[in-house]
């Protein structure tokens, strides 16, 4: 699997990844021309218990239909929310965070593994 870090340059490969670096790019100049600290925050997928994604799988899974989305490689860079929201409020709280914060966690898992482990949840 490719790693990426804080220093990845944005996708290239569908929309949304144009979209997303599109985005970032547009906030260079902003930045720059009023003097501001600019923290892009990349996330990865948000799970809690009570919504999100986890809220559309639940019923799949439950029912033993759950599993991989095509071959299960894909890598599958997930946060917690609560983690989100810490890392939003350590960032607005200090002022020495800038730049690019990859918001997922530290061990990457495929879709497979993140399927596995999520259908053993209701065993």
């Amino acid at each position: 699997m490719k790693e990426y870090t804080e220093a990845s340059a944005g996708g290239d490969a569908d929309f949304l990844s144009r979209l997303a670096r599109d985005w970032e790019k547009a906030s260079e100049p902003i930045e720059n021309e009023l003097q501001v600290r600019r923290v892009i925050l990349r996330a990865g997928a948000v799970l809690g218990s009570t919504g999100g994604m986890i809220r559309s799988m639940y019923w799949p899974f439950f029912f033993s239909l759950g599993g991989p989305i095509g071959n299960g490689n894909q890598p599958f860079p997930w946060i917690h929310v609560d983690d989100v929201c810490l890392l939003i409020i350590y960032a607005i709280e200090n002022g020495h965070v800038k730049g690019v914060l990859n918001a997922c966690a530290p061990e990457l898992v495929t879709n497979r593994e993140f399927s596995q482990t999520f259908a053993r949840a209701f065993s």
